[in-house]
């Protein structure tokens, strides 16, 4: 926009005006274009973190599935020595095999209840944790929304903004004149190439 040249007439209006509009018009299509790209940094930002949190939910589902494999198999495990221990107890002592099998059975309950405890503490936090991280990724996800609904907003805005200075400067200039179509086209080419990006 800023190479056009205008071909003077007798009684036309002044060439200075005239540049002077399509300065004022292009410093503000450059501002904007200025503004739609830092927005597009933080959309593009936005997107990344989102991508980061999925594949952190991902990666912390297949943790929870192994450990909640690792303390069922430790407890089962514990609950098996423990009753082997109670048998050979129960065996080799068989004199006194009411006290040692009741001993025994005692130590099964307690390292069953301690089992049970810290299993039911590791899904205490593996709950607390995957809250938090659902917590986070809606924050995200409606930050990205709201980022992208600030985008429509601004593409409306300037695209309306820009239409009508061309209709005012449109109004102002003879209808003959051929500048006002060549600022029109221009300014529509460069919203369709900003939507387009």
């Amino acid at each position: 926009m800023e190479n056009m040249e205008f071909k003077k007439v007798f009684l036309g209006y002044s060439p200075k005006q005239v540049d002077e509009t399509i300065s004022r018009l292009t410093a503000d299509i450059e501002q904007k274009d200025e503004k739609l790209a830092v927005y597009g940094e933080k959309f593009k930002e936005l997107d990344e973190k989102l991508e980061n949190l999925e594949s952190l939910q991902l990666a912390e589902r297949a943790m929870i599935a192994d450990m909640m494999i690792t303390a069922r198999q430790d407890s089962e495990r514990i609950l098996g020595i423990a009753q082997s221990e109670a048998d050979n107890i129960s065996a080799d002592a068989k004199d006194s095999a009411e006290l040692i099998v009741t001993e025994a059975w005692k130590v099964s309950e307690r390292i069953k209840a301690d089992s049970e405890n810290e299993a039911g503490a590791i899904r205490r936090q593996i709950r607390n944790g995957y809250s938090q991280f659902e917590s986070d990724m809606n924050s995200i996800a409606e930050t990205a929304r709201i980022a992208r609904e600030q985008l429509q907003t601004m593409f409306e805005t300037s695209e309306n903004r820009i239409m009508q200075t061309i209709k005012s400067v449109q109004q102002m200039l003879p209808e003959t004149e051929s500048p006002v179509a060549l600022l029109e086209n221009s300014a529509t080419a460069d919203f369709e190439l900003m939507n387009e990006g």
